[in-house]
């Protein structure tokens, strides 16, 4: 199927339709269903996972670095990685039977920083001097 676009000029231009012509529409619909299903699917998949947190710190002083929501009570952890950061109750939503919940009696939590540490002058100066290591193998 193809559609003619008569522009300004009146030249008739021939343009693809958004559809093959060799598929259905019925086809079409189908996979596109199969497609969002799938998505949907994936979507429950995550966030059925992401109901129970390993560890719960709560009564904390937490701070965010978010200039919208600088402070926080709670952060929930799961798998190493931040599931969920707010007030106790919101962070108590996440917790199950196998849950370490620990009370920090207003100590004070803050974002880690894992830093490389790489000194990048020296590592320049290091490339132009002449490696006499022995090599590792042949």
């Amino acid at each position: 199927m193809a559609l003619v676009d008569r522009g300004a000029g009146g030249a008739g231009r021939r343009r693809r339709a958004f559809i093959s012509p060799g598929i259905p529409w019925g086809l079409f619909l189908f996979l596109l269903l199969v497609i969002i299903q799938g998505a949907l699917i994936g979507f429950w998949m995550v966030a059925s996972n992401a109901g129970a947190a390993d560890l719960i710190l709560t009564n904390a002083l937490v701070r965010t670095m978010d200039p919208e929501t600088p402070l926080a009570e709670a952060v929930a952890i799961q798998d190493g990685k931040i599931l969920a950061v707010g007030y106790n109750h919101e962070v108590a939503a996440f917790a199950d039977s196998d849950t370490r919940i620990l009370d920090l009696a207003g100590a004070l939590v803050l974002p880690g920083l894992i830093d490389a540490h790489g000194h990048f002058m020296s590592l320049g100066e290091s490339l132009l001097q002449l490696d006499l290591r022995p090599p590792g193998s042949w």
